[in-house]
């Protein structure tokens, strides 16, 4: 379903597409791939069904004598835009009297989904520079520029920073007692680096939320506050009173025929006293929720039991996000967590195509930041690309006789600003790591 919808977006046909190196194996090969793509048609046909992008196909086949003229027509993100969201665009825009559409070419990290940033790239016009960050404070602002100059194909921007320092930890390690106190917004390149993490945070004890869900089910959280609130002789309503029914065990803790509290007055609000006399609750007041409610697995008791040690208030929200640098593109906290470590597929995904690469990095460094940010590095991964860098040197300066001049001077010049700032990077962990680990 993917590669046929990622055809339409880039204006091909599914057997062009399924011939992309990016591809990969596709179980069946091409010919499933017809199969499918044929049958999912005529289903949609027969039941007059579309999908988001069959409604922007459609609307590209109408002439542009049917578009509406619009006074101002306003296009945002527009490095995202795939081939097909453009020509949607172009047919929306001509008839409109003004147009404005933002975007940045180095914030183009879609590329693997069918983004086109070159058309924003190559675009006519009058371009404007908006040369303040108020997002950014200086030193995360300078290490974003830094990163962000080494990449050739972009418009080249000078922009300046917030007022205040701000400030940057390196280090060769997650460390998880930072994340003790304020919010937090912990970035990582791939999902399965977050699944890691996710496991260290439980054992300890942190509150936190990945993908819109907290670590603790909503459902888990409604049963604990409702029981210690009843127990404090506070009234809840009906749906808090069944999310706590269902965790008592039936029998022992509550009657089986009040289980689903199935006569009960929605509109009425539920103590404590009620439902020991009318709704058959047997578990004594005194009784704490992990004693209380015991059908919450015990995994799941002794880490919500850790997490309330810490002090953390279930009630709010989370202090701490988990998110991939890519699912969390705009967002914002006090203190960002920047796990720069890769899995395989994105370290060989990084020596072949670098440039897509740093600009991840540059969007997870340029989150909305008001406070500071932590930069685990992973020394293992710093080495490793030094050598393969050292490597690359070798055999391109080898190939001299054979190759341009030019291009390969360029290429050396790249290369060699790589190994600088690698070499920056390690001598900087080297002389700090063991100071900070003796201060914890």
């Amino acid at each position: 379903m993917q590669v046929i919808d990622g055809a339409k977006i880039r204006g091909l046909t599914p057997d062009n597409y399924f011939n992309d190196p990016n591809i990969g194996h596709l179980e069946g090969g091409l010919t499933k791939l017809k199969y499918i793509d044929e049958a999912l048609n005529k289903y949609k046909q027969l039941r007059n069904k579309y999908d988001m992008t069959d409604m922007i196909v459609d609307f590209n086949k109408k002439h542009y004598d049917l578009m509406p003229k619009f006074d101002v027509v306003i296009v945002d993100e527009a490095q995202d835009l795939s081939w097909l969201q453009w020509k949607m665009i172009e047919r929306i825009i001509s008839s409109a009297k003004r147009v404005y559409i933002a975007g940045d070419d180095d914030q183009a990290i879609y590329l693997w989904a069918g983004a086109r940033p070159e058309f924003l790239i190559n675009m006519e016009g009058t371009r404007t520079i908006l040369n303040k960050s108020y997002r950014l404070p200086q030193l995360i602002h300078a290490k974003a520029n830094k990163l962000i100059k080494r990449i050739e194909d972009r418009v080249d921007k000078e922009w300046t920073s917030r007022d205040d320092r701000g400030e940057i930890n390196i280090y060769p390690a997650e460390r998880l007692n930072s994340l003790k106190q304020g919010d937090w917004l912990v970035l990582a390149r791939d999902r399965y680096r977050l699944t890691k993490l996710e496991e260290d945070l439980r054992m300890y004890g942190y509150y936190f939320e990945r993908d819109d869900e907290t670590s603790i089910s909503d459902r888990i959280r409604r049963a604990i506050i409702t029981w210690e609130d009843l127990r404090r002789g506070k009234g809840v309503d009906l749906k808090s009173v069944r999310s706590c029914y269902v965790y008592i065990q039936t029998g022992e803790g509550v009657a089986k025929e009040h289980k689903g509290m199935r006569n009960a007055d929605p509109d009425k609000m539920y103590t404590f006293d009620m439902l020991q006399k009318d709704f058959g609750l047997k578990v004594s007041r005194d009784k704490p929720w992990f004693e209380a409610l015991k059908n919450i697995p015990i995994t799941k008791s002794i880490y919500i039991r850790a997490v309330l040690r810490r002090g953390e208030n279930i009630k709010r929200q989370p202090r701490i996000k988990l998110s991939t640098i890519h699912g969390s593109k705009g967002g914002e906290a006090d203190n960002v967590m920047l796990l720069t470590d890769l899995t395989r597929k994105a370290d060989a995904e990084y020596w072949r195509q670098r440039d897509q690469e740093r600009r991840v990095f540059y969007v997870g460094i340029g989150q909305r930041i008001f406070g500071g940010v932590l930069m685990p590095f992973d020394i293992h991964t710093a080495l490793k690309q030094l050598d393969v860098t050292l490597k690359q040197v070798k055999k391109t300066r080898a190939q001299l006789p054979k190759l341009n001049r030019e291009k390969v001077d360029q290429e050396l010049k790249i290369l060699l600003l790589d190994l600088q700032l690698l070499q920056q990077d390690l001598i900087y962990m080297r002389d700090n790591a063991k100071k900070e680990i003796q201060n914890d």
